[in-house]
């Protein structure tokens, strides 16, 4: 037998060892497989295994199973033994004289408490016989060394002013010194294992407002034995009076709650609205919440500091943000505020449009903020192009896209009252008229607009010209821009002259008029220059010109008409044919109002001819004197020439005259005339002096008195002219 001390054996036992074969030593019988946990490993006899409790306290199983290998019989001897530390004790285990035939198994379970986290070690033995050859029993003895150990994570922490290291158990608090409003203070927290084995830190969390983590592992995560993980918890106050937060530390073995416990000191800054009717309070980050105010009305109040801390402070600075709030009566800065002290100024606020009105005040670190909902009309423009509605802003600008000359683009400009009470609208207009732009269906002004009531008008784009063009939309004082692109134009339709024909008389006045075959959208501006196409070797009539002066005229053409309109409104115009014989020629040109050329390469014209005709008098005057008649005779040839003047006598009954037809040359002065630089304004008139000279045989007789009458005239290459004649 053994002793259970393992200190003595009987001699037998150890001379049957020492007389052993050495195969036999070599090969043990048995073939032991040991688990702990999902760990399985196959050991040999006197191995050493460690084993690691997952917390001091917590039990571990340890299972041996042990299988015959051999092809005889082994028994057991004796009981498994253990011996060593008390934190090991045997479960189950095969009783002596266990019989385990070939591939048989037996179990030993031992169990692993750990009363403290230090390591121990324990050893199981047992004695196993088989026979030998000549039937005697051969003895062998199974060993295991067993190391055990168990991790052990504590908490502690210390504070930067006494370096001291303090441990905390489960319910226990972190003290953090008193930290003035705006500072802060770190206490260092370390995670210590003191145990034998490493151990498991799952989770760590935080609570506190005023509380937070520095430099936290990353989780979850192990810790060797003898090694520590620290981190920081940061405690930053933002207003005076105590704080509390907790630490929550998740391990394998339990969870470790301690409390954190702080207080800020130093001063606290406290705000009042000083109203008519009431005082309004709000703290550090607070909001005061003020009367609904009118748009463009002032509401005034004083606003008060009060510092309700426990240290003294000074105010170095104190501003204010927020359309409509303004700050006066301002204290002169740096100013002291002693515990239980104020300081009042005046804030003002005037809204320019309705909705909420939102101010920041800060003084030194400390903020509020003022919230108030201003009362009054809103206006809100948009507008629409097909299926698309922008937003604008004043100052925004409404976009038309490329548009060919001669189309229109048509938007809805729409103006709505999102406010709190009625708003007027006096006028909306254009302020350029010639960019192409037009307002349409305009609603009767001035108006008024209820609240979230909206009205709507057209706004037309009819660009005359191939070029971004801009005008101002207002709306009684808010202006938009308005801008539209022109593209390349609608063709110009056909168009005619109208009124003279072809052929018209030499000094007339014939009048014409300019028809466009179909309207055209946009109005149009044009001109109709007049020039000369005489006959062959004729100088033009310097006398042709427009009713109205000059060889140009110009003409408009409103949008949607088709009829030229030239000065004074006046749909036809009156020219000077002239006496000189060839062609008229009116060619017309077109353009937008904005200078777009809309001319066709080959424009219609109108071609008036002055024909070529026989010389034609006008009149004749006759100044007598003694025995001569000087003849005056006007008319004009449109060939520009004169051959012979031809003067009929008629004597007076009881007279006879030695020759009653006179032909007198006149084609040298005539050429002289047609050539002089003064015939050029004229054209083809002439004035023709024609003086004769009469005599009678009878005495005392004037002889002038025997003529009745004088037949004038004149003829060219083109004819003989019409007659005058002058009675006596």
């Amino acid at each position: 037998m053994i002793f259970r001390n393992g200190l003595k054996c009987l001699p037998w036992l150890l001379l049957a060892l020492a007389v052993l074969p050495a195969s036999a030593q070599t090969v043990f019988p048995l073939l032991v497989q040991v688990r702990v946990g999902d760990n399985v490993q196959t050991v040999p006899n006197g191995a050493n295994i460690a084993v690691a409790a997952e917390a001091v306290g917590r039990p571990l199983s340890i299972l041996l199973n042990a299988r015959n290998r051999g092809n005889t019989q082994v028994t057991i001897a004796t009981g498994p033994d253990l011996l060593g530390a008390s934190d090991f004790s045997l479960l189950s285990a095969p009783t002596a004289a266990t019989v385990l035939n070939p591939g048989e198994t037996t179990s030993i379970e031992i169990a692993y408490r750990p009363r403290t986290s230090r390591l121990v070690s324990a050893q199981l033995s047992f004695v196993i016989s088989e026979p030998a050859a000549d039937g005697r029993p051969v003895f062998n003895v199974f060993s295991l060394n067993i190391t055990g150990t168990a991790p052990e994570i504590v908490l502690a922490y210390t504070l930067p002013s006494n370096g001291n290291v303090l441990s905390l158990a489960n319910g226990g608090a972190v003290l953090f010194p008193d930290t003035t409003v705006g500072t802060n203070s770190v206490a260092t927290l370390i995670l210590f294992n003191r145990g034998s084995a490493p151990g498991t830190v799952q989770s760590l969390s935080l609570t506190g407002a005023d509380f937070e983590l520095l430099g936290a592992p990353l989780l979850p995560g192990s810790i060797d034995s003898q090694r520590e993980v620290r981190f920081g918890v940061r405690y930053t106050p933002k207003q005076n009076g105590p704080s509390r937060g907790s630490l929550t530390l998740v391990l394998d073995s339990e969870t470790i709650t301690v409390s954190l416990e702080a207080a800020a000191t130093g001063p606290q800054l406290v705000f009042d609205a000083v109203l008519e009717e009431q005082t309004l309070t709000a703290d550090d980050g607070g909001v005061i919440n003020l009367p609904e105010t009118n748009v463009g009305r002032t509401r005034t109040f004083q606003l008060r500091v009060r510092n309700t801390g426990t240290a003294d402070t000074t105010v170095t600075s104190i501003s204010l943000t927020g359309a409509g709030y303004q700050l006066s009566d301002l204290p002169p800065l740096p100013q002291s505020l002693a515990r239980d002290g104020s300081l009042v100024f005046t804030v003002s606020l005037t809204p320019a449009a309705p909705g909420a009105a939102r101010g920041r005040l800060r003084v030194n670190n400390a903020t509020i903020e003022f919230l108030a909902q201003a009362a009054g009309p809103r206006l809100a423009y948009s507008y629409a192009l097909g299926e698309i509605t922008v937003e604008l802003q004043p100052s925004g600008a409404v976009l038309f896209s490329a548009t060919p000359i001669g189309q229109s683009r048509q938007a809805s400009f729409t103006v709505s009252n999102t406010g709190t009470s009625a708003a007027s609208i006096a006028s909306i207009a254009l302020t350029d008229l010639s960019a192409g732009f037009e307002l349409t269906d305009l609603p009767a002004l001035p108006l008024r607009l209820e609240p979230n009531a909206s009205i709507s008008f057209g706004l037309r784009y009819s660009p005359d010209t191939a070029a971004l063009t801009t005008t101002n939309l207002r709306v009684d004082t808010v202006s938009f821009s308005v801008s539209g692109n022109g593209a390349p134009a609608v063709p110009l339709p056909g168009y005619r002259f109208e009124g003279a024909s072809a052929t018209v008389e030499p000094l007339s006045q014939p009048a014409v008029s300019l028809q466009l075959e179909s309207t055209y959208p946009v109005a149009l501006s044009g001109s109709i220059v007049l020039t000369l196409e005489p006959l062959s070797g004729l100088s033009p009539d310097g006398s042709v010109v427009f009713a109205t002066g000059g060889r140009t005229v110009t003409f408009t053409i409103p949008a949607g008409s088709t009829q030229a309109r030239f000065a004074n409104g006046e749909t036809s115009l009156r020219l000077q044919s002239g006496t000189v014989a060839g062609d008229i020629v009116l060619t017309p040109s077109f353009a937008t109002r904005g200078g777009f050329n809309l001319t066709p390469s080959s424009p219609t014209i109108a071609r008036l001819r002055v024909p070529l005709a026989a010389p034609r008098l006008l009149t004749v005057n006759a100044a007598e004197a003694a025995g001569s008649i000087l003849f005056t005779v006007t008319g004009y040839a449109t060939g520009r020439s004169l051959r012979n003047a031809i003067v009929e006598l008629a004597a007076r009954p009881g007279f006879q005259l030695a020759a009653t037809r006179l032909t007198v040359p006149v084609s040298d002065p005539a050429v002289a005339w047609f050539r002089s630089p003064s015939s050029q304004t004229v054209g083809g008139q002439f004035v023709l002096a024609l003086p004769l000279s009469f005599r009678t045989d009878v005495p005392g007789v004037n002889a002038l008195d025997g003529i009745q009458s004088i037949t004038i005239s004149v003829d060219s290459e083109s004819g003989a002219s019409n007659t005058v004649t002058v009675q006596r």
